[in-house]
């Protein structure tokens, strides 16, 4: 079914975004996967994805992000000025790290958003606003893997 409002759109791109998070900190932590694994999360990004291109994307990404990026292994880098986001919303400070450490996004990113709420009227900044940025950014990273699914 094809979403119909904003609204709709928001939340299947929030639930895609949580979906791939929570496999990717099952699967780290486990240290492997199987093959029924694969399928249940196949299964679960296909019934949020908004297009079965992007469910493919999102798998894609995934099956990427498990190849080349090692948590465990990398540090992370100083980001910009995170005690004023800590301020603003430690809930979402806690949101960016967790996507940082799990290569949702990647420290240019993350500072973005840092430099996003910095320059943004505090009055207008809420977690539900900041979470939607953080989402909406994953979403443009597993979509540049659309473009190969389509190629």
């Amino acid at each position: 079914m094809v979403p119909t409002s904003q609204k709709e759109i928001n939340q299947r791109e929030k639930d895609l975004y949580y979906t791939v998070l929570s496999f990717l900190k099952k699967i780290r932590k486990a240290g492997k996967t199987t093959a029924k694994e694969w399928d249940e999360y196949r299964s679960a990004i296909k019934s949020v994805a908004m297009s079965a291109d992007m469910g493919k994307a999102a798998d894609l990404w995934t099956m990427d992000n498990l190849d080349q990026f090692s948590p465990d292994k990398t540090q992370l880098p100083p980001l910009n000025d995170m005690e004023y986001v800590a301020r603003v919303s430690p809930e979402f400070l806690s949101q960016l790290m967790e996507a940082l450490y799990y290569g949702m996004l990647n420290p240019t990113q993350a500072n973005m958003i840092s430099d996003e709420i910095q320059d943004a009227d505090p009055e207008y900044v809420t977690s539900a606003s900041l979470e939607e940025l953080l989402v909406k950014l994953w979403i443009g990273n597993a979509k540049s893997y659309r473009k190969m699914v389509t190629n």
